[in-house]
């Protein structure tokens, strides 16, 4: 019975060796997995993407963790110099699958701790509203690289740092006199105001800071990649500089005109202001009939695509009118003075014969240019008979006591006075001596 109970003892610690081992080795597992993100044994897996970095000295193939938003994504698989050293290309391994690169993705290579120590890839995928990224390269205007104290401590040679110390002993000088003290006396109170300044330069969002500061880097970072075009830049300012430091008198004059032309320009500003209300009522009073035009201005196009097309036939008549417009134009010379010579006769013509026809004839009582109209009718009756050879004129009396058609002359009157017969007679006899024959051989006597 004791061999049995002793076997039975050393089966148990077996059976517990073997469960250690076996969470030993699960929980290795389980820890394996949670930091690379993969099965033991098994080959990474995932996608690359090729990154070029303008100073990849601190990536290290294999270590340097790939991340977005502080979660690991992958790893830097490679890195190799190119151009010379000019700057790198990293092989990023992404093993995360889900992990959507869009084509304004960007890479950053920064400190993972704020102590500094190994580096970190910090991927953005970019905007989900780009296209994909779709040839796995993200170019190195998109990559930035995160700028240590030493490397700006790194710029300062050894002219520099004594140019440093002198400035720093000068400034000191230049500050321990009674006048500086007093300065700063009177400009502490106006320093008040700059804490909160630095505030607002923080921003409104919690990432407004470091937005600025991304941005500034990506400037830097441009400029930097091309230097021959940031040298010409640096020209540039030092022409600008040497240009205004030699017009620095008319600059001041400028400069004290200025508060006067603000002023003016607020209140023109101001005036402007004023305007505005008038005009927006003007244009909400406009819209209406800017709609109804439009149905006018549809019915109207017809006329204005004809009417082009008639311009465009009339520019041969222009252009042959010109040689017609120069002859006129010399014309008008003589013209002027012929003008000049007919003004008296048009004065005449309004002074003196247009209100004598407007005057009133005194027998008839009639306006005188009323009587052009009958005067030359009648003389085309008269003149209106042609023999063939010629026009004959007529000259109608009507019949009456003083007329020739009535000789001898004949007394109508029922019971004429001893005047009246004596003057008839005596026109008879007057008449026949005339004509050679008596008043009777005429006519015949009437009575």
């Amino acid at each position: 019975m004791s061999k049995h109970v002793h076997k039975r003892r050393r089966s148990d610690g077996k059976r517990m060796f073997s469960t250690g081992i076996a969470m030993i080795a699960v929980g290795a597992f389980g820890f394996y997995y949670a930091i690379t993100h993969r099965l033991p044994f098994t080959s990474p897996g995932g996608r690359t993407v090729t990154a070029y970095f303008s100073e990849p000295n601190q990536i290290q193939a294999g270590v340097t963790p790939v991340r977005v938003d502080g979660y690991n994504v992958g790893t830097v698989s490679s890195v190799t110099a190119v151009d010379g050293g000019r700057y790198g290309r990293a092989k990023l391994l992404i093993t995360n699958g889900s992990l959507v690169l869009h084509r304004d993705a960007s890479a950053a290579l920064q400190y993972r701790t704020l102590l500094g120590g190994n580096f970190v890839v910090n991927l953005d995928p970019g905007s989900p509203s780009a296209p994909t990224l779709a040839d796995n390269t993200i170019p190195l205007a998109h990559t930035t690289v995160q700028v240590g104290f030493d490397d700006i401590l790194g710029v300062f040679r050894h002219s520099e740092r004594l140019a440093t110390k002198v400035d720093l002993r000068q400034l000191a000088a230049s500050m321990s006199g009674p006048q500086q003290r007093s300065l700063i006396t009177v400009l502490a109170p106006s320093l008040a105001p700059v804490p909160a300044a630095f505030n607002a330069l923080r921003g409104e969002q919690t990432n407004d800071l470091s937005t600025l500061v991304a941005s500034a880097a990506t400037t830097v970072s441009t400029l930097a990649a091309d230097r021959q075009s940031l040298s010409a830049l640096i020209s540039g300012g030092d022409a600008t500089v040497s240009a205004i430091s030699d017009h620095a008198t008319a600059l001041a004059s400028a400069l004290q005109l200025a508060p006067g032309a603000l002023d003016a320009t607020v209140a023109a500003s101001r005036s402007i202001e004023a305007t505005v209300p008038p005009l927006q009522r003007l244009l909400t009073a406009l819209i209406p009939g800017s709609r109804e035009l439009a149905p006018s201005s549809d019915i109207a196009r017809p006329a204005v695509i004809s009417l082009r097309r008639v311009l465009n036939r009339l520019q041969p008549l222009l252009s042959s009118l010109r040689p017609a417009i120069r002859t006129l134009a010399q014309a008008s010379g003589p013209g002027i003075g012929l003008v000049h010579g007919l003004a008296p006769t048009f004065t005449r013509l309004n002074q003196q014969l247009l209100p004598w026809l407007n005057s009133q004839d005194s027998t008839i009582k009639r306006p005188i240019y009323q009587l052009i109209g009958p005067f030359f009718s009648g003389l085309n009756s008269v003149a209106s008979e042609y023999d063939g050879h010629t026009h004959l004129i007529h000259f109608p009396s009507p019949p009456g006591l003083n007329s020739f058609d009535f000789l001898p002359c004949t007394v109508f009157a029922p019971n004429p006075n001893p005047t009246q017969q004596s003057n008839c007679n005596a026109l008879n006899t007057m008449l026949g001596d005339l004509l050679g024959a008596a008043p009777s051989s005429l006519t015949g006597a009437r009575r």
